[in-house]
């Protein structure tokens, strides 16, 4: 593995920590931000340090080295070797369950990037730097909707442009070193 490997790599797996940065841009829509917005930092960067130790020592405890670098997914590779003992159901079961649980988490960092990157826009408009339409606000929910469509449509259309030409490693690497 070659420094540039390394390096994507390390920006890639840091997306996963991102929130911390996130809960700044929201803190005014929260109550009491003095007391839970350091809560929330301290208790959130804890627990995914904490949960990344542990699958990362199943994942060490599970596959070889070899395995490791070979494998296309880490996670289901991983849970295929735990569960093949029980059968060809539960190794079913394994891949399906893996694949899964890494398509929800990766969307919902996602999510929460795209909803608290949706209030800069908002914020802009709010203090005479960007047009107005951005600070319109939804009476219902209470959330920048303009501000959000726009940036679900650009962040939409910047992906699709990525990834076109390419592969969807390059794009994992692109949003990897943006964030």
């Amino acid at each position: 593995m070659n420094v540039s490997e390394w390096s994507g790599a390390l920006l890639t797996s840091l997306w996963a920590y991102n929130g911390w940065n996130h809960i700044s841009i929201v803190a005014s829509e929260v109550k009491n931000p003095q007391k839970n917005v350091p809560r929330a930092l301290v208790i959130s960067m804890v627990l995914v340090t904490c949960t990344y130790i542990v699958i990362n020592l199943a994942y060490h405890t599970l596959l070889s080295p070899a395995d490791l670098i070979r494998s296309e997914s880490i996670a289901v590779h991983a849970g295929e070797i735990f569960f093949e003992e029980y059968g060809s159901g539960a190794l079913r079961f394994a891949r399906y369950f893996f694949a899964v649980s890494v398509a929800v988490s990766t969307f919902g960092a996602l999510l929460s990037i795209v909803l608290s990157s949706s209030r800069l826009p908002y914020a802009g408009a709010v203090e005479g730097m960007m047009p107005t339409l951005f600070g319109l606000v939804s009476k219902k929910s209470k959330t920048p909707v303009t501000s959000l469509t726009f940036l679900v449509s650009f962040l939409g259309s910047c992906s699709f442009v990525c990834v076109w030409p390419s592969n969807i490693g390059d794009l994992i690497q692109y949003v990897g070193f943006l964030s």
